[in-house]
């Protein structure tokens, strides 16, 4: 009888801690990723590479990379974007996503910002296919802020601040605590200054 009453409530705490393990998991992986693929693109700037990958490429390289253990169909949205220093609350790194970027599909040169589908971004990357990271006569995705105008000078005052914004939507194993669960992190990085005057 107890056996009975015991049972499914043992099964439910069980259960519940291994489904929020993987999410913690996840959230860990994403959030390593994300800074991961931050510093690397504030390391660039606006520099292309000896083999001509804008930053946009490397960032794009270095997330998946970094997010191998995680199934791609669940990145849904990856956004490169300008950001401003996160010194206040109201200014953390996935406060500062643009909305029209975020609720959208395309980059915005009003909001500074590329959207990119994860899917068509992470193909390209491995196909090695820069120039789709590019920004030529105004058109694609990497436009709406085009990696080789980030500034890293001359004065101090001009470096920007790229940031990373990835939302993921991972499907639960058991459904018991609903069908699917959605993680957004974003990271900002201030972009490595070059000779200061």
């Amino acid at each position: 009888m107890e056996t009975a009453i015991i049972a499914p409530v043992f099964l439910l705490i069980v259960l519940g801690i291994m489904e929020y393990g993987l999410i913690f998991r996840d959230f860990l992986t994403l959030g390593d990723g994300i800074a991961d693929s931050a510093k690397f693109g504030a390391i660039q700037g606006g520099s292309v590479t000896s083999t001509g990958d804008t930053g946009d490429y490397t960032m794009m390289n270095l997330l998946r990379q970094n997010l191998a253990a995680v199934p791609s169909a669940w990145v849904t949205k990856v956004i490169i974007y300008r950001g401003v220093p996160p010194v206040t609350p109201n200014l953390a790194p996935l406060a500062q996503v643009p909305t029209v970027c975020k609720e959208g599909t395309v980059s915005s040169t009003a909001f500074k910002c590329n959207v990119y589908i994860p899917q068509e971004a992470f193909r390209e990357v491995q196909n090695a296919n820069g120039a789709y990271f590019k920004c030529v006569l105004g058109l694609g995705a990497a436009c709406g802020w085009d990696p080789i105008t980030r500034k890293n000078g001359p004065k101090n005052a001009d470096i920007e601040y790229v940031g990373v914004y990835v939302k993921l939507v991972r499907s639960m194993p058991t459904k018991l605590f609903g069908s699917t669960y959605t993680l957004e992190q974003a990271n900002i990085q201030r972009i490595e200054p070059g000779e200061l005057t």
